[in-house]
């Protein structure tokens, strides 16, 4: 069998594995890196966002708090005025006809405003909201951010 010379196929020559393996740990010293880097930006902003759900947690009950006091002193003040109010309508009511049937009527009036009441109360705190939907919001587009950080760094 004959010898034949290398032909040049145009291909690269192959690099040493040595050269192939530093390289590998260069590519994985920059991946941990980044890994570190993504590690320590998600920490800091879970740290943000649990500050951001206290504080919004905060606020949310301050404002029940406020609500509740205000509420409680409408309260007081308004029964005293219904009462005193009821009790000039039941007097009213007992010129002109028996006394039971006064009685009557003036329960009915308070029973048609206590309904009033409760509906308007039962709107009230639906508004009052215990849950911190600015933070949790804010979480999951912290999230977004996370993935695709995540997705960037793989490529």
């Amino acid at each position: 069998m004959a010898y034949a010379p290398e032909r040049d196929t145009g291909a690269p020559a192959r690099e040493p594995v040595s050269e192939q393996l530093k390289r590998g740990r260069e590519e994985m010293r920059e991946v941990r890196a980044d890994l570190q880097d993504i590690a320590r930006d998600l920490q800091l902003l879970a740290r943000k966002e649990r500050e951001l759900v206290a504080a919004e947690t905060r606020e949310q009950l301050a404002a029940a708090r406020n609500t509740a006091i205000v509420g409680a002193l409408a309260l007081v003040a308004g029964l005293l005025t219904l009462a005193f109010a009821f009790l000039g309508v039941h007097f009213a009511f007992d010129l002109v006809m028996p006394a039971w049937l006064a009685a009557l009527c003036t329960a009915a009036i308070l029973a048609a405003l206590l309904l009033v009441a409760a509906l308007l109360v039962r709107m009230y705190t639906k508004r009052i909201s215990i849950v911190p939907k600015r933070a949790m919001a804010s979480m999951s587009e912290d999230l977004v951010w996370a993935r695709n950080r995540l997705t960037l760094s793989e490529r």
